[in-house]
């Protein structure tokens, strides 16, 4: 799969998540991509939304493609991540829809929500067609480092100059 089909279905997704009134953060492997790393190829759409919509997607999916999601949201637990989650497939694009995502750090949690991350995201454009958020830089590697995944670290870290965010990471996250 090449990035053109994910930034093309994510298109479709957000007319459709913005009809319903479904906001959302794009996250992991097309945020890293769209932040303009380009050794990141992503095969999915990742996407954060609030606690209080984790339940929508799946209705808006059937309604709207006529198809159930593969795993609809429920709380899970794998590994160094846990949270609401659920896995849909879209024009044959997998897309996890997300909420209070929480990712292992030695000995606590960081939790990631759609509210007090909001602030720390910025705007991109897709194909000239829509516009998305995306985390800023400094949250994907904080991210990525959790996840143990240093060579997407690195990548972001050589282009992190150019797109930071200057915010207080603090602010927008949470440990428990």
């Amino acid at each position: 799969m090449n990035a053109t089909e994910p930034l093309n279905v994510l298109v479709k997704l957000d007319k459709l998540l913005d009809k319903h009134r479904i906001g959302y953060i794009v996250v992991d492997s097309l945020a890293d991509y769209l932040l303009g790393i380009s050794v990141i190829m992503p095969n999915e759409i990742d996407i954060l939304i609030s606690k209080e919509n984790v339940g929508k997607p799946n209705t808006v999916i059937q309604l709207e493609y006529g198809i159930d999601m593969l795993k609809p949201v429920r709380w899970r637990e794998e590994g160094m991540i846990r949270g609401l989650y659920g896995r849909s497939l879209l024009d044959g694009v997998p897309g996890d829809i997300m909420a209070d995502v929480q990712f292992k750090y030695p000995g606590k949690w960081g939790l990631f929500i759609y509210e007090k991350l909001l602030p720390c995201t910025m705007e991109t454009k897709i194909n000239d067609v829509a516009i998305v958020r995306i985390p800023c830089s400094e949250i994907q590697v904080i991210a990525d480092k959790a996840l143990g995944r240093l060579e997407r670290v690195k990548a972001i870290e050589d282009v992190i100059d150019n797109k930071e965010c200057s915010l207080r990471i603090n602010y927008c996250l949470l440990t428990i």
